[in-house]
């Protein structure tokens, strides 16, 4: 769990760590990032913002490193950014991007790599990235109705195939709100541990 302390002096010498959400409307990604952030200022007592940043809403929380309380920034694109918006507006650094599908949506499944991964790397070319699988709850209801959802094997064949970084995620923020946390760590982890990306214009 990323660790929060009160009595650290806030570290201004270096930008917010920035991990950028983006995929399909109503997969959940919005979901996920508040109900962590949520988390982290009920159990934690961690600073909690909300605002805006360029097209995106972002989250920022003050987070405990190296005896430090060091700001991240959860970057959100909300799901009625037009392309253009989006294209003008991505952020000019970036640490970590996770693009996000539901399991239940095949759609947004399949637009992880027909959009969002030609997107972001027309601009990020050398990014780390990361995939995220969310509503995994959602997967016993659909076939109990004769649907058919996005399994966890298909999610890793993606994965290897277009190279994302570290291991494939999935979770159930409604299921199993533990294991969601424990993969926002992981993406925060990442994000402290690799330099930021620039944007490529």
């Amino acid at each position: 769990m990323a660790e929060f302390r009160t009595n650290f002096p806030v570290e201004e010498d270096k930008p917010a760590r920035k991990i950028v959400f983006l995929g399909d409307p109503k997969v959940g990604k919005t979901t996920f990032i508040k109900r962590y952030s949520e988390y982290m200022r009920d159990y934690y007592r961690c600073e909690r913002f909300e605002g805006t940043y360029l097209a995106f809403t972002q989250y920022v929380l003050y987070l405990n490193r190296f005896d430090r309380r060091v700001p991240i920034r959860f970057l959100d694109l909300p799901s009625d950014t037009s392309e253009e918006s989006r294209l003008d507006q991505y952020p000019n650094e970036i640490n970590v991007i996770v693009l996000c599908y539901a399991v239940d949506d095949l759609a947004s499944f399949a637009n992880v790599w027909e959009r969002w991964i030609p997107e972001f790397q027309e601009y990020y070319p050398d990014a780390r990235f990361y995939l995220l699988g969310l509503k995994c709850d959602m997967r016993l209801e659909l076939l109990a109705a004769n649907r058919i959802p996005v399994n966890a094997e298909r999610g890793r064949v993606v994965h290897q195939r277009y190279r994302f970084s570290g291991d494939y995620l999935e979770c159930s923020v409604e299921g199993n709100p533990q294991h969601a946390r424990h993969c926002m760590d992981i993406l925060i982890n990442d994000a402290f541990m690799y330099e930021a990306t620039l944007r490529v214009e």
